[in-house]
C-alpha cells in the first residue's frame, strides 16, 4: 500500500516540479518511464517565461533585475547583497553569458519577478492533486534557490497540500563542477543552511544521491523498491559543511561565498544561534572574553557558572574588526567545525544565552549601558549603511553584508534589554 507521506509516489493524484537542470531532467526522465505520470510542470532559466529574460549576456540580463529589485518595496532587502556590476572586462570575463555566470541572489529575484505567473500555472495544474513533489538538486544555482521559494509559494497559497522536496545530492555532478569553479560548493552549503532553518520545510526534505535515485524515488510504489538509501538533511548539512571547511576559504573568495546566500543573514541565524550570539556578547561586555582569541582562531571564556569553555571558530576571515569579528564569525561558521568538544562548547553558549535571553540570568545595571552603548553604535552604522542603497558602489557588497548582520546584531541586543 502506498504511503501518501513519501515522495517516493507515482500517483495521478501527485503534482511533480521540475526545479533547475537536474530537476528538469529527473521529472522528465520519470514521466518518460511512467505514462500515468502527466501531471508535470518544469521550471528552468530556459523554460518561458524565465527564458525570455535569462538569454542574454549578463550585462544585458542583470540591469532589469537590479532594476526590478530597487523599485519593489517588498523584496529591497536583495539589493543588499545583489551584486550590480553590469559588464564586464574582455579576456577576463568571457564567456559573458547571464545563465553560466549568476548567483542564488539573482535568480532569487527572477523567481519573485515571476511569482505571479508560477503561482497562476500552480493554480491550474495542481487542481487535482493532493500531493506535490519537487525535485531539483542541491548545489545549482537555479535549483537550490527556486525550489525553496517554489516550497514556500505552495506553502502559503496550498497549505492543504501535502508537500515533499527531493533534493539531489550527486558527488559525482558535484566534484565535476567544483573542480570547475567553486561557487557550487557555496550554493550547496547555502541551500543546506537556507533549508534547515525553515521548520515548516526541513521536514518535508528527503535527499538522494543521484539522478538515478531520484527517477527511482518518483517511480516507486514504496520506499523498499527504491536504489540506494536517502540521506538525512543533517548529514548532508554536515557533510557540505566539512567539506567547505576543509576548503579553508582564502580572504578574496569569502565575498563569493556570502554573495551565494539568497536569504538575510537574520533569516538563516536560527533560535539557537541567536542564543549563542547572545551568550558571547554579554561575555564580551563582561570581559569574560579577551579579543585576542581572535588571533588564536578560538574562543577561550568563561561561563557565568564559572566553567570554562574553548570553541573554534572557523576558517571564515572577519569581515570587521574588534569584539564582531567573534559574533561574525559564530553567525556565519554555523557547522563548518563538527565533532564533540564543539558540540558541547556550543551547547554551553546556547543554554546560558537563553537563560539571557528569557531574562532568567540577571544583568547588571553597568552592562545593560554598555550593551545599550553597542546597540545605538551598530544602529548608527547600520543606517549610514542603509543610506546607499540602492546601489551605486563597485564594493558595497561587503557594506551590506555588514548591515545585514548589524540588523541581526541589534534585534538580539534590543531582546536582551528588555528582558526581565
Amino acid at each position: 500500500m502506498r504511503n501518501p507521506q513519501d515522495p517516493t509516489i507515482s500517483s495521478s493524484h501527485t503534482l511533480y516540479l521540475g526545479v533547475g537542470g537536474i530537476g528538469t531532467r529527473v521529472v522528465s526522465a520519470a514521466a518518460v518511464s511512467d505514462q500515468n505520470l502527466t501531471s508535470i510542470k518544469l521550471f528552468d532559466v530556459d523554460v518561458e517565461p524565465f527564458a525570455s529574460l535569462c538569454a542574454g549576456y549578463r550585462c544585458d540580463v542583470i540591469h532589469d533585475i537590479v532594476k526590478w529589485v530597487r523599485t519593489n518595496v517588498d523584496h529591497r532587502q536583495i539589493a543588499t547583497w545583489l551584486d550590480p556590476r553590469p559588464g564586464f572586462v574582455p579576456l577576463r570575463d568571457l564567456p559573458d553569458i547571464f545563465v553560466r555566470n549568476h548567483s542564488r541572489s539573482e535568480m532569487r529575484a527572477i523567481f519573485l519577478m515571476h511569482a505571479k505567473f508560477v503561482s497562476d500555472a500552480l493554480v491550474s495544474a495542481i487542481h487535482n492533486c493532493h500531493s506535490a513533489v519537487i525535485v531539483s538538486s542541491s548545489f545549482g544555482s537555479t535549483g537550490s534557490t527556486w525550489s525553496i521559494e517554489l516550497a514556500e509559494l505552495i506553502c502559503n497559497q496550498f497549505p492543504k497540500v501535502d508537500l515533499r522536496l527531493l533534493a539531489v545530492d550527486d558527488s559525482h555532478a558535484f566534484a565535476y563542477v567544483t573542480h570547475q569553479n567553486n561557487w557550487s560548493k557555496y550554493f550547496r552549503y547555502w541551500f543546506f543552511r537556507e533549508i534547515t532553518c525553515k521548520e515548516h520545510l526541513r521536514s518535508r526534505v528527503k535527499i538522494v544521491g543521484s539522478e538515478e535515485a531520484a527517477v527511482d524515488a518518483l517511480l516507486a510504489s514504496s520506499p523498499d523498491e527504491r536504489r540506494g538509501s536517502t540521506i538525512s538533511i543533517d548529514e548532508a548539512f554536515d557533510r557540505t559543511s566539512l567539506d567547505l571547511n576543509l576548503a579553508s576559504l582564502p580572504g578574496p573568495l569569502e565575498a563569493n561565498f556570502l554573495e551565494s546566500r539568497a536569504q538575510p543573514i537574520s533569516s538563516v541565524v536560527d533560535s539557537d544561534h541567536r542564543a549563542a550570539l547572545a551568550c558571547v556578547w554579554v561575555a564580551i561586555v563582561e570581559s569574560r572574553i579577551s579579543l585576542e582569541a581572535w588571533s588564536k582562531s578560538c574562543l577561550d571564556f568563561r561561563l557565568r557558572d564559572n566553567s570554562a569553555i574553548r570553541m573554534q571558530l572557523g576558517s571564515l576571515s572577519p569581515l570587521t574588526s574588534g569584539w564582531k569579528n567573534i559574533l561574525h564569525a559564530l553567525a556565519l561558521s554555523h557547522r563548518l567545525l563538527g565533532g564533540k568538544e564543539y558540540r558541547c562548547a556550543f551547547d554551553a553558549l546556547i543554554r546560558e544565552g537563553k537563560d539571557l535571553l528569557s531574562g532568567k540570568e540577571k544583568m547588571d545595571d553597568s552592562v545593560r549601558d554598555a550593551l545599550s552603548r553597542h546597540r545605538f553604535a551598530t544602529e548608527s552604522e547600520s543606517n549610514e549603511i542603509a543610506s546607499l542603497v540602492p546601489l551605486t558602489e563597485h564594493d558595497l557588497h561587503r557594506s551590506a553584508v555588514r548591515h545585514d548582520f548589524n540588523s541581526l546584531l541589534l534585534g538580539i541586543v534590543d531582546q536582551l534589554l528588555i528582558s526581565r
